[in-house]
């Protein structure tokens, strides 16, 4: 059986290169989540709800969940502030070696997602 384990590998890598912003890391892995308290800068957040099932729930939907829930607790421990901006690296699909994507959205609780009347 194939099973997928976020690892960390990402927050390790962009601590490498120690960016002056704060790197906030969402895992459902605890493992990965204790271990990354190794990396430079690095805030890890262990999510606590279970993985869904993606035949109910799409995949970005889970993706936007867990950033709503870091970036908001990043916000209640002082990391970031409220409007800070945040650059948000995922991958295009869950488990390990498929982060390629980057997204810019201001740290509110709707991500800027939704329509502003």
């Amino acid at each position: 059986m194939l099973r997928h384990f976020h690892s960390g590998t990402t927050a390790r890598l962009v601590s490498k290169y120690r960016p002056v912003c704060p790197i906030i890391m969402v895992t459902r892995n605890a493992r990965a989540s204790r271990y990354s308290h190794l990396y430079r800068g690095v805030y890890p957040f262990l999510f606590p709800d279970s993985k869904p099932d993606f035949n109910e729930h799409s995949w970005q939907e889970d993706v936007d969940k867990r950033l709503k829930w870091g970036i908001n607790n990043a916000i209640q421990l002082g990391v970031l502030n409220p409007g800070d901006i945040v650059i948000c690296v995922q991958g295009w699909r869950g488990g390990m070696g498929h982060t390629n994507t980057l997204r810019i959205v201001p740290a509110r609780e709707d991500l800027g997602l939704e329509q502003e009347d």
